[in-house]
């Protein structure tokens, strides 16, 4: 009975551990989302004097949060996560619904030459709020990223 109770518990554990990553296989994944995530709001944001590109890149970049969503809730590292997927998740989430609500105004306003002065400043002031609360997301994405490399002996590079 012992017999084959072993290949039993092999078969479970290598079943669990199938898909999973190796620690840098899955760091270099995560910093590879974030990196893709974070050109294309860049190219979005570069938009200039073209209301409509730059619209249609807005609600492409929410449909890309998606995809990234998506590509990122598929990874598993063997080792631990210590909540560095979960931040990454947490910047694209907040930027997905930023860009779906708010830029879609943010872009009206400042691609309209009729806009006024007072509508131009909450624009601004709104665009500001969020790339301030984005960066604060990135530094704690970064942080995470440091707390795992920590906690898997790893270094970052």
């Amino acid at each position: 009975m012992k017999k084959s109770i072993l290949p039993v518990l092999c078969a479970i554990a290598l079943s669990s551990c199938s898909g999973a990553m190796s620690i840098k296989d899955y760091n270099d994944a995560i910093v590879g989302e974030q990196q893709k995530f974070m050109d294309q709001m860049k190219l979005m944001t570069k938009t200039r004097n073209d209301s409509a590109l730059a619209q249609a890149r807005r609600a492409g970049l929410v449909v890309y949060a998606d995809v990234c969503l998506n590509n990122i809730n598929k990874l598993k590292v063997i080792g631990v996560d210590k909540g560095f997927k979960a931040h990454l998740k947490n910047m694209i989430q907040y930027c997905k619904t930023a860009f779906a609500k708010d830029y879609e105004e943010i872009i009206a306003v400042k691609m309209n030459k009729k806009a006024a002065g007072a509508d131009m400043a909450v624009a601004d002031a709104r665009r500001e709020e969020i790339m301030n609360r984005i960066k604060e997301l990135e530094a704690q994405f970064l942080s995470a990223q440091e707390d795992f490399a920590k906690a898997n002996g790893a270094e970052l590079n």
